[in-house]
């Protein structure tokens, strides 16, 4: 691989990750905490790949040199092919982890560290993210969600048996180690899978009795289409 050749992919690599960094596709795949180092990368590439040009262009080169870049220059051929991923992710970028993944994950809820649940925010229908309704369900057998309607977002994914879940998918790092969060609706019939949805309605209590294994359940009361969030992940 030539110095000029380093150089154009160093240029390339920086633009497809700034890109997908400045437009916010890079939430496909990694936490929003993540995008100043992009863009800091990304510069970086584009910097270090111009900087290497313009040395290249201004430095002589003598004739041996000129022979001896050509033949290198006829081996690498298939190297450029090491572009395509690249450009792949810079302009046709994969979508955001859906049912698909989502199908491979139980959605049992971890045990959180605390036992002690705070009243839900005042006012029906209070609106919670999927983890944190898990959470109240399952640990704490649905006390704080007694007597409350609540408003979740979410895509829909299938149940195996039948029914649906309302899932998101949950980041710890990147979409490498993503978990599915998943609150089985009850009382409506099952979206397209994949579709975003909010989901208003009240606690039940799971039909498992361990609660290690349980998946938290929802009655619905009203479901109705959304737009993806810019941010799909919880």
């Amino acid at each position: 691989m030539t110095r000029a050749y380093q150089s154009v992919l160093l240029l390339v690599v920086g633009v497809a990750l700034g890109s997908i960094t400045v437009d916010g596709r890079y939430l496909n795949y990694l936490k929003p905490a993540m995008h100043v180092p992009l863009l800091l990368a990304a510069l970086a590439f584009i910097v270090i790949g111009i900087a290497d040009l313009l040395a290249l262009r201004r430095a002589p080169v003598a004739a041996d040199d000129i022979r001896c870049d050509h033949d290198e220059h006829q081996l690498p051929r298939a190297g450029w092919l090491l572009v395509l991923p690249v450009l792949a992710i810079g302009f046709v970028a994969p979508p955001p982890l859906g049912s698909w993944a989502a199908e491979r994950d139980p959605g049992t809820v971890a045990e959180p560290d605390s036992s002690d649940f705070a009243a839900l925010p005042a006012g029906d229908p209070a609106r919670i993210p999927l983890s944190e309704y898990g959470v109240r369900a399952v640990w704490d057998d649905g006390r704080t969600l007694a007597g409350r309607t609540v408003e979740m977002i979410g895509f829909a994914s299938p149940r195996k048996g039948g029914g649906w879940y309302l899932t998101r998918m949950t980041l710890t790092c990147c979409a490498a180690d993503a978990l599915a969060t998943k609150v089985e609706v009850r009382g409506a019939v099952a979206p397209s899978s994949d579709s975003w949805v909010r989901v208003v309605g009240r606690y039940v209590a799971s039909d498992a009795a361990n609660p290690s294994l349980a998946v938290p359940v929802v009655e619905a009361v009203e479901v109705s289409p959304v737009d993806e969030p810019a941010n799909p992940y919880e």
